[in-house]
């Protein structure tokens, strides 16, 4: 029988088999790190294995270095590569790494290296000392892959926990056998269970480092189906939004081609959304906005705008015009790259109603329809502009109904406004489109009438009487009416304008009333006054 005790082996050489194989392992995982595997856990086990390897480094070069780098920084290094594995092991668990404890027991053998060493040298002691501190490391490693937060152990988990097993238990057996064995001398004497101790490390080490790769690879497989679960979730979850919502959305491509639809869009245009899929998004707007909102697009097609809001109309399947608040924005991916546009329109047909209806208000009298002061005054200054920049002739009508004081007393208020609204009707048939009827007081109306010279404003102005005069109003039998007529010079304010018909309309009631008068001093024609 082969006595153990008489056999040595070379532990230079296993140190440096150790050293390669953590140099190696640590740069697999830091390669697989960098591509996105393993994370936290991934980084802690590649920088482990890799001071750990620095250690073992150390421990070769022994007798060519200090001893204070060989045997104090060497089992340092080693402990301190154990203990950021273990970190790597609770990262992987998701279980809290007690870093008081493990920095505590770090320190403890680090100091009691330097004391073995220098105070009270004793190797034995120290091969103890780093054996027992590793195998209470590789311990509580396979303790966390017993026992994971999950409480999900598999078969990579026995794996990887057998190993460390092992390996703690060839260190505590080295241990052992220490204590009963004389001290060592030298790296290329040392008995044989202290190579066999290093022979079973340096396999853990290859057996745990794939347990390892296995339970990343699960885990990564796990992430990725939880992703995959997710996204279906968020997709549905989408779905069931985008379906449901009241607004409508649209999903186009980057050359604005409607790729999906979602109910209310479809409802909003009274189309299938089948049939809308594969439109280009200008096709289904009013002409009037087509050129506007295609100016908008180009300018997110070129990066130039992120996204646009407009009101515009969509055009119905019925035909007629259906007014939304539009905003289109550009989809990017993670890494900016445009992917799609979305477009949410929310119909504002009611609004648009009443903002019209409101402007109509403002603008044009409830009763007559005629234009109101304001705004008449806006378009006379505008005339007056054109005027005196071309010299083009245009003139104003002033006209106030004879006696309407006396149709109200006599006949009442109702009466007087139906009278109002007959007049306006006769004289809006009476005139072109180009021309402009106000109300400008009570029973006063205005008429601006571009491109119109004295001669024919008059002749307008007597036609507009004599079709009064003519006309049978319900109630009270014949009306009529007194004009004055200002042809717009230039350089004249309006102020000025309003002053010079309001004097010739004077002139005709002084007159006798039913009768048209002149600003100018063009003569009033023949039989003017009839």
């Amino acid at each position: 029988m082969i006595d153990a005790i008489s056999i040595h082996v070379d532990l230079r050489t296993l140190f440096l088999i150790l050293a390669g194989m953590g140099a190696l392992v640590a740069v697999a995982f830091a390669t697989l790190n960098r591509q996105g595997a393993g994370g936290l856990a991934g980084r802690s086990w590649a920088l482990g294995h890799g001071v750990a390897a620095a250690g073992y480094l150390l421990f070769a070069l022994r007798g060519g270095v200090p001893d204070l780098l060989s045997v104090v920084l060497g089992n340092t290094l080693v402990l301190g590569g154990a203990v950021l594995i273990l970190r790597a092991l609770h990262a992987y668990a998701e279980r809290p790494f007690p870093e008081r404890g493990a920095l505590a027991v770090f320190l403890a053998a680090a100091a009691g290296f330097a004391v073995l060493t220098y105070i009270r040298p004793d190797l034995s002691a120290r091969v103890v000392l780093v054996s027992v501190a590793g195998a209470a490391f590789l311990l509580a490693g396979a303790g966390v892959l017993l026992a994971p937060r999950s409480g999900l152990r598999t078969w990579g988990h026995y794996f990887t926990a057998v190993a460390f097993a092992v390996a703690a238990a060839g260190l505590l057996v080295r241990a052992g056998l220490t204590l009963s064995r004389p001290p060592l001398h030298g790296l290329t004497g040392a008995p044989m269970f202290h190579g066999l101790s290093k022979t079973v490390l340096a396999m853990a080490v290859f057996g745990w480092s794939l347990g390892f790769m296995w339970l990343l690879n699960l885990a990564s497989r796990r992430q990725l189906e939880r992703e995959i679960s997710a996204r279906r979730h968020s997709e549905q979850r989408f779905r069931a939004i985008f379906d449901a919502s009241a607004s409508a959305i649209a999903f186009c491509s980057l050359s604005a081609r409607i790729q999906m639809v979602n109910a209310a869009f479809a409802d909003l245009l009274g189309r299938p959304a089948a049939d809308l899929v594969g439109r280009h998004f200008n096709q289904l707007s009013h002409a009037d906005d087509r050129g506007r909102e295609a100016a908008l697009l180009r300018e997110m097609q070129t990066g130039r705008r992120q996204h646009y809001r407009m009101e515009k109309r969509y055009v119905h399947a019925a035909g007629h015009p259906v007014w939304v608040d539009l905003s289109v924005s550009v989809i990017r991916d993670a890494a900016g790259y445009p992917l799609h546009l979305v477009a949410v329109a929310n119909e504002i047909g009611e609004r648009k109603r009443t903002e019209e209806e409101l402007e109509r208000r403002a603008n044009f009298d409830r009763l007559t329809g005629a234009v109101n002061r304001l705004p008449f005054e806006q378009l006379l200054e505008r005339e007056q502009d054109r005027v005196d920049r071309y010299g083009s002739p245009a003139s104003l009508i002033m006209l106030d109904i004879d006696h309407f004081k006396e149709i109200n007393d006599r006949f009442g208020h109702p009466v007087g406004d139906r009278v109002l609204e007959t007049m306006a009707d006769i004289l809006r048939g009476r005139l072109r489109e180009t021309d402009t009827m106000a109300r400008w007081g009570g029973e006063e109306f205005l008429l601006l009438l571009p491109e119109t010279g004295a001669e024919d404003a008059w002749r307008v102005a007597e036609a507009l009487r004599r079709a009064v005069a003519e006309h049978p109003f319900p109630d009270v039998g014949q009306v009529t009416i007194s004009l004055g007529v200002a042809g717009l010079v230039r350089e004249e304010s309006g102020h000025d304008l309003l002053r010079r018909a309001d004097a010739a309309l004077y002139r005709a009631k002084a007159a006798g009333r039913n009768r048209a008068r002149h600003a100018s001093a063009f003569p009033d024609p023949p039989g003017s006054d009839s």
